[in-house]
């Protein structure tokens, strides 16, 4: 299977007097994919090669299956003989050229012979563009030998170029463009005005004087009066007005100096915060807000303390029998400060502790008076009982007394 096909626009072609002719060749991708061509001419005499040209590229880019068409241009010299001659196109791969090419069908053209006596006309042709092109240049030359756009020139002589005319300006005189003629810059034209073409047409030619006043700034925009006496940039009617809710004015271009946010007034946050003009929260919440804090349960507040402080003496004791804890001293009632028994009792100011309980103030107990308890006791010697005596303090139900408690503070 060929790599390309290349069908030609012709098989020949007679050249006629001027000797001058065009192939065409259709030239089709096959290789199934994308691939840069080489176009070249394969003659059977190096002199031929002259003669022959491809008009446009010789490298192009073809897609698969897709179909490029080259021109080859024919010119032939005069003095060569009248014959046909013959010619192939060669296409192929630049990436694999000796792989992948293809030659086309031979075409031939055949040349006219020369009439003996004919005159070569196209040397008369060629003579007379020689001339027109020097009368041209010549004529060019001396037209740009005359001032130009805002050059010096002679009022007397009025030799500006085209359509200037020699104008005073600034204590001298210059060259500018006149009525209708075209400009850039009002500084271009003799009326001092350069527009836009009426006419529909593309660019600004000079226009007629303007008024007096022209060119003065008018508005707050920055505009000026125009020769029709209105102002180039026009001053909105709500110009510097309040707008919006972030302190903004309204602009020449109608816009409010300072945007406000789609959310404006909305809240944000965590703590009660609203979007501001700049689009940032009116109070920030901290990064550990709500986390757990302290030892009393509490968590981070929208100021950064704890909602439930610890208290700095935590677990220590307090009220002689309480400790310290999250809600204060686990033993409500005050003591008057000190304490007794084991375990330690307290009682509420100004009692005191007696003892067995709380009481105002702690008195001795009295002592029960000894109780004589008489027994008998056979005498060995006198064969009889005798009476013994011994002394026992008795107390309540006949019980042993134990020895009083220390009043607490008495």
């Amino acid at each position: 299977m060929a790599h390309f096909h290349i069908t030609p626009g012709t098989p020949s072609l007679d050249l006629p007097p001027s000797r001058r002719g065009q192939f065409s060749f259709a030239v089709t991708n096959n290789l199934g994919r994308a691939v840069r061509i080489q176009a070249s001419i394969h003659v059977d005499e190096e002199s031929e090669a002259k003669w022959l040209s491809i008009d446009g590229a010789a490298q192009r880019d073809l897609a698969p299956t897709e179909t490029e068409t080259f021109l080859v241009q024919v010119q032939v010299p005069e003095n060569v003989p009248g014959g046909e001659h013959r010619f192939r196109l060669l296409v192929a791969s630049v990436d694999h050229p000796d792989d992948e090419y293809d030659t086309s069908p031979e075409v031939a053209f055949t040349i006219p012979a020369v009439q003996p006596g004919s005159f070569p006309w196209w040397i008369a042709a060629a003579a007379g563009a020689i001339l027109l092109i020097a009368v041209g240049g010549f004529l060019l030359f001396r037209a740009l030998q005359r001032p130009g756009l805002r050059e010096p020139c002679n009022p007397a002589k009025a030799n500006c170029r085209g359509e200037l005319a020699c104008s005073l300006r600034d204590g001298g005189s210059v060259c500018l463009a006149e009525l209708g003629a075209e400009c850039r810059a009002g500084a271009d034209c003799v009326t001092g005005v350069c527009e836009g073409s009426r006419d529909g047409g593309t660019g600004n030619v000079c226009g007629k004087a303007c008024a007096p006043d022209a060119g003065v700034s008018c508005g707050s925009c920055g505009g000026t009066i125009q020769c029709d006496g209105t102002c180039s940039k026009s001053t909105p009617a709500n110009y510097g007005q309040g707008c919006g809710k972030c302190g903004g004015t309204v602009q020449c271009d109608g816009t409010c100096s300072k945007s406000t946010p789609a959310n404006y007034g909305q809240r944000c946050g965590n703590c009660g915060g609203t979007i501001q003009c700049d689009g940032s929260c009116s109070k920030s919440t901290p990064a550990n807000y709500a986390m757990a804090c302290g030892w009393c349960g509490g968590t981070i507040q929208c100021d950064g303390n704890c909602s439930k402080p610890t208290p700095s003496d935590l677990g220590k004791r307090c009220n002689c029998t309480g400790t310290v804890g999250c809600g204060g001293c686990s033993q409500k009632r005050p003591c008057d400060g000190t304490c007794a028994g084991d375990p330690p009792r307290c009682c509420e100011f100004p009692m005191k502790w007696c003892g067995a309980s709380c009481r105002s103030e702690c008195r001795p107990r009295r002592r029960a008076a000894p109780t004589v308890v008489g027994l008998r006791r056979r005498h060995p010697s006198r064969g009889r009982f005798s009476v013994l005596h011994r002394s026992r303090r008795v107390g309540r139900a006949n019980a042993v007394t134990p020895a009083p408690q220390p009043a607490l503070g008495g």
